[in-house]
């Protein structure tokens, strides 16, 4: 038996799981430092990790525009100019970034996912080409990583993970697709200096093509099982301000959140 009570909340967004109760579940937002969850239409989206760095629209044609895909509420890009800025400041080292989306046919050479750069000559972040490939780069026309075929599909979502394990001159990045490694890269990755939603930090013109239903910064380097939990259970309720009951009728447990007043109880 389930008894639930949802408020102001899209039920498309939950994902209940026996994983909830895992340690390691739980762990894997100790360091977030941004989740941006797209929940309700209107406004840009609002950080729900409790660092306060909600997503800001940068006006006019700029903005993206709020719809309904498979994921529910998302927010689409059209490739042209659309982005969200983050007031995301300087990550002293590690970081992981999860991107929940759907891509659509790329408007240009590339087009920007996320970037973290500070702009000037640091345009780091990653790119998407029209054939699936993804590039790192660093700077402009210096692409110091391909991981190539990832991302072909463009009729459903999918969950994208870039690991830096490090920073500095050469060091580890890895990227996962759905929960599955398409390997290492070494080269040369930039400190976070800033953050971008759909387009690489001071580089215009190469913007995101597609929707999507949340992102994450996390300031550390996620391993492959937490990889896997977020890829696998998008979105169970792993937020701070959530926690597992025992049941008292001999079941499972359930969850009690605070994130929009949801309250699941299973026995």
């Amino acid at each position: 038996m389930t008894l639930a009570y949802a408020s102001d909340i899209k039920p498309a967004l939950w994902n209940v799981s026996p994983f909830m109760v895992h340690p390691m579940f739980w762990s894997l937002w100790d360091s977030k430092e941004l989740h941006l969850a797209i929940w309700e239409e209107g406004g840009a989206p609002f950080d729900v990790s409790g660092n306060g760095n909600d997503a800001t629209l940068p006006g006019g044609s700029a903005d993206p525009t709020w719809g309904v895909g498979s994921d529910g509420p998302v927010m689409i890009f059209d490739g042209a100019a659309q982005y969200l800025s983050t007031p995301i400041g300087t990550l002293p080292g590690a970081f992981t970034a999860v991107i929940r989306a759907k891509r659509n046919t790329v408007e240009g050479t590339n087009d920007g996912i996320v970037g973290w750069g500070g702009g000037g000559s640091n345009f780091a972040g990653l790119l998407l080409e029209e054939d699936g490939d993804i590039l790192h780069i660093r700077a402009v026309g210096n692409a110091t990583a391909t991981f190539s075929g990832v991302w072909t599909d463009k009729t459903s979502y999918h969950t994208l993970v870039f690991v830096a394990k490090s920073i500095g001159a050469s060091e580890v990045m890895e990227l996962y697709f759905d929960g599955v490694s398409k390997g290492t890269r070494t080269a040369e990755i930039s400190q976070v200096t800033g953050f971008r939603v759909g387009e690489l930090v001071g580089l215009t013109g190469k913007e995101f093509s597609g929707s999507m239903s949340f992102v994450s910064l996390i300031s550390r380097a996620l391993t492959a099982f937490e990889i896997a939990l977020i890829s696998a259970y998008p979105y169970g309720d792993i937020t701070p301000s959530s926690l597992w009951v025992p049941s008292i009728f001999g079941g499972l447990g359930g969850v009690i959140s605070t994130r929009n007043t949801q309250v699941i109880i299973m026995a």
